[in-house]
């Protein structure tokens, strides 16, 4: 005969019996808890493009990485559109990345790593190929970055017990 891990003949029961068991090993169960800290999206909108060809211009705060960058184009002007993503950094060195726009939405993969206060500059290669433009960058700031991280299991141990003083 097979042994039943839940027990009872109504849904209340097993559900009661279900709880019997992890309270029985709630002290059993390991204390990691992980927290996920999301990208950070940079958006922008751009209706004209200056004569220089900038688009967009921004100091980054955190250290970490760039992700994606998404652009979207309200109208083309000719076939195509090459936009300039730049990172000048502290040591007033450059990164640069080039994109080739053909569609309305272009998403790119970039794994640009930044430093605090980099600057991101996103700019036309051709200011009269494109207007209307759309950005959007994730940036990934790094974990040492994080400061609500360390908050986050005395807050979830404070949620338990509201939870368990509710129940009683």
């Amino acid at each position: 005969m097979e042994r039943k891990l839940i027990r009872g003949d109504t849904v209340e029961e097993q559900i009661s019996s279900i709880d019997r068991i992890l309270h029985s090993h709630q002290g059993k169960l390991g204390k990691k808890i992980v927290g996920l800290i999301p990208p950070i999206p940079i958006m922008h909108s751009a209706r004209t493009i200056d004569e220089d060809g900038r688009i967009f211009a921004a100091v980054l705060p955190v250290k970490g990485r760039i992700s994606t960058a998404c652009f979207s184009i309200g109208k083309y002007n000719k076939r195509t559109a090459i936009l300039e993503a730049s990172l000048t950094h502290a040591d007033d060195s450059v990164s640069a990345k080039r994109f080739t726009c053909r569609k309305p939405v272009e998403i790119f993969d970039t794994d640009l790593p930044v430093q605090v206060g980099d600057v991101l500059r996103i700019n036309a290669a051709d200011p009269t190929a494109l207007t209307d433009v759309l950005v959007g960058i994730l940036l990934h700031a790094e974990l040492s970055q994080a400061t609500a991280a360390s908050q986050m299991y005395e807050e979830i141990l404070k949620l338990q017990g509201a939870n368990h003083a509710s129940e009683n």
